[in-house]
């Protein structure tokens, strides 16, 4: 018996040193790795192959990498991208992050397959310039640098090139057709951004944005099947001139629909379809010309005896309280009536209007209704004027020209501007209507309707 009991002890403690060497070895081979991707792996490592990627300089303050984890996680601090000395195009753009955590298979990435199981940016603060003649400053950092096509360049990226040599130094997916991307989530917390619009003299700045984005693949074979992911954003964004004024503020939440690079070109040309709500807090400052030169045009009202009151500052956002939008290659379409209250006017973009935005060209389509009280004083200018008409096409008139020119109890004017948007060209789209023609084609019809009763009443029934 005690022979047994040995036996069982000897055999336990065979297979806790058993289990003890192979910790052991596992430890060593994990610390020799880690001490080999260190070695492969440094933030001048890194900052070099970011420079020979993109024409831009890279600097990393720290790098971290954790192997006794899973997945790996690699860690950046204080990274920052800015333009080249001699880069004129680059300005003043640059993208500065506080730290990014990158989840990564060791594994795939060995296999030229960068799965990335979730990408986290915080703190990060991008600057840049829409420049009026068109183009930005930041695209200038992620631009691919000039150099002879390498031999493993795909038919498809070398059509391209040959159809349009002047992008051929930008950024193509078809360039790369053998690396796979997947990245399983990425998320943006309390990131910043300023960009200026040449052309139309607005500065943009963006605080508190918080982005988050689900799994995303990208296969440049497959890229009409994958590349697209849906995410959920959130930011507040601060509107001013570069001449001073506070334009407004837009506190914005929503979803979008969202695919990088164009399925037949290859280029990164994001598509963005999106719905977002505006906080209550939102507004826009009336000074900003679109909605200044729109009001100017309601002066032309006085015609026919509408007084319109002196702007008020603000315009807050009205029956819609959010805005459905679709962005591609910088034009911004509405997708939905976007609704603003001035005072008590409120003016609507008409779904299919659009901004380009870095032209700074527009086509909106808006429809004002006026303030009860300026309705009220139409419609008794109306009526006072139907007096003077005939009796028997006194309520005809009267119906066509309500018809016309009031949407329940208010006024309704439609109006179209375009050009750019610092300098737009607005009209009235169906200008003034004619009191003195709706009264004469009410007499024509009444006049066709009573010779038609006195035919019939000739010819009997």
């Amino acid at each position: 018996m005690r022979g047994k009991t040995s036996r069982q002890r000897r055999r336990k403690q065979v297979l806790i040193k058993l289990f003890g060497l192979i910790a052991c070895v596992f430890l060593v081979v994990v610390l020799l790795v880690g001490w080999l991707v260190n070695r492969m792996i440094s933030e001048s490592f890194l900052e070099s192959q970011i420079e020979s990627s993109l024409t831009c300089k890279a600097s990393i303050g720290k790098l971290e990498l954790s192997l006794l984890r899973s997945p790996a996680r690699i860690t950046l601090h204080d990274l920052a991208l800015s333009g080249l000395p001699d880069d004129r195009k680059a300005k003043d753009a640059r993208v500065e992050v506080d730290q990014v955590d990158l989840d990564v298979s060791l594994w795939s990435l060995m296999r030229k397959h960068v799965d990335i199981s979730r990408m986290t940016v915080r703190g990060a603060n991008v600057v840049g310039t829409v420049y009026e003649e068109g183009g930005a400053s930041l695209e200038a950092l992620f631009e691919s640098p000039d150099k002879e096509e390498r031999p493993g360049t795909s038919g498809k990226a070398r059509r391209r090139k040959e159809d349009s040599p002047e992008k051929s130094g930008g950024f193509n997916v078809f360039d790369h057709d053998d690396f796979v991307a997947s990245l399983g989530g990425f998320f943006m917390h309390d990131c910043r951004f300023d960009l200026t619009l040449e052309q139309s003299g607005l500065r943009v700045r963006g605080s508190s944005l918080n982005v988050s984005l689900g799994r995303l693949t990208i296969d440049p074979k497959r890229l009409q099947d994958t590349d697209t992911a849906e995410l959920e954003m959130s930011v507040n964004v601060r509107l001013d001139s570069v001449k001073g004024w506070h334009y407004g503020n837009l506190d914005i939440s929503g979803k979008a629909k969202a695919r990088l690079f164009n399925p037949q070109s290859g280029d990164l040309e994001p598509d963005v379809l999106g719905h977002f709500d505006l906080a209550d807090s939102s507004w826009l400052n009336t000074r900003i010309p679109v909605i200044s030169e729109a009001w100017e045009e309601m002066n032309r009202l006085k015609k026919i005896g509408i007084e319109i009151d002196p702007l008020p500052e603000k315009a807050v956002f009205g029956r819609s309280e959010a805005v459905a939008a679709h962005y591609h290659r910088g034009k911004i379409t509405v997708l939905q009536d976007l609704s603003l209250w001035v005072s008590d006017w409120e003016v609507a973009m008409i779904d299919g209007s659009w901004v380009h935005t870095e032209t700074n060209q527009h086509v909106i389509e808006a429809e004002l209704l006026a303030s009860k009280p300026a309705s009220a004083k139409l419609y008794g200018l109306i009526a006072s004027g139907l007096d003077y008409l005939p009796e028997d096409i006194r309520a005809m008139v009267g119906k066509d020209m309500k018809k016309q020119l009031f949407r329940g109890d208010r006024f309704l004017v439609r109006v179209k501007s375009k050009e750019t948007l610092s300098d737009p060209k607005i009209r009235l789209v169906d200008g003034i209507p004619d009191f003195a023609k709706s009264a004469e084609e009410a007499g024509k019809k009444l006049i066709k309707e009573k010779a038609g009763g006195l035919l019939k009443g000739l010819l009997g029934d």
